[in-house]
């Protein structure tokens, strides 16, 4: 099968990185970090649901489509003496 990171597997199946990394070392599957790559197929049979994936969650439901989104902006950063406005 394909190789995932742990952290997608663990949010695809509803747990923490580190209970993931925890019954992954149980099962005798190497991984260090959230970030690490294993096999699906391992991640799947350490966690007891057998060898297919989990279906993936449905999409959105009708109440995070009406949430307004956060706006994003990047830290305000000083203009270079250069293009500050002139002193009066």
């Amino acid at each position: 099968m394909s190789k995932k990171r742990v952290h997608e597997i663990a949010k695809e199946q509803g747990l923490s990185s580190k209970e993931l990394l925890e019954k992954l070392h149980a099962a005798g599957v190497e991984a260090k970090t959230a970030s690490s790559s294993v096999e699906e197929t391992a991640a799947m049979q350490a966690l007891g649901n057998g060898s297919t994936p989990a279906p993936a969650a449905p999409l959105a439901t009708a109440e995070s489509a009406t949430a307004l989104p956060t706006a994003c902006r990047r830290p305000h950063r000083p203009l270079h003496r250069k293009h500050r406005r002139p002193r009066r």
